[in-house]
């Protein structure tokens, strides 16, 4: 019969870019495709539960070295994001104390500009008549 029958559900289409299911969650695939911009697409295995009898000594072994690593990782994580929070702290700090520095040396720079013009306009005047006393020879 036709896919498009009445009664029928129609909510297992396919995506038209990667050709998978949209929401198979029989096998773990979910697309992320875009319209004109394809992503990558998460392949994940569905969550199951394990039975009781396969519960043994090692499955628990697993499961702690599991955990420990987990938590290993998150610490890890926290510890990086820590470093990066000081980081940034420091470097906005020195880039704070650059600023404040460069604003008293583009002050120094026109306070020297500002002499080295005056001292240019006056040199005229300075040649007919004595020498300033910080040029006497």
């Amino acid at each position: 019969m036709d896919s498009l029958s009445f009664g029928q559900n129609n909510s297992t289409t396919n995506c038209p870019s990667c050709n998978i299911q949209k929401n198979d969650k029989l096998h773990g695939y979910v697309c992320d495709c875009k319209i004109y911009g394809v992503q990558q697409m998460q392949l994940r295995r569905l969550k199951t539960d394990t039975p009781r009898e396969k519960k043994d000594a090692k499955y628990y072994e697993k499961r702690k070295r599991n955990n420990m690593a987990a938590k290993k990782s998150r610490e890890a994580k926290r510890r990086r994001d820590n470093e990066m929070a000081l980081k940034l702290f420091l470097l906005e700090k020195e880039n704070m104390l650059l600023k404040f520095r460069l604003s008293t040396v583009s002050e120094e720079l026109e306070i020297i500009k500002r002499t080295i013009v005056f001292y240019n306009t006056n040199q005229v005047i300075w040649t007919n008549n004595a020498l300033p006393p910080f040029q006497k020879k």
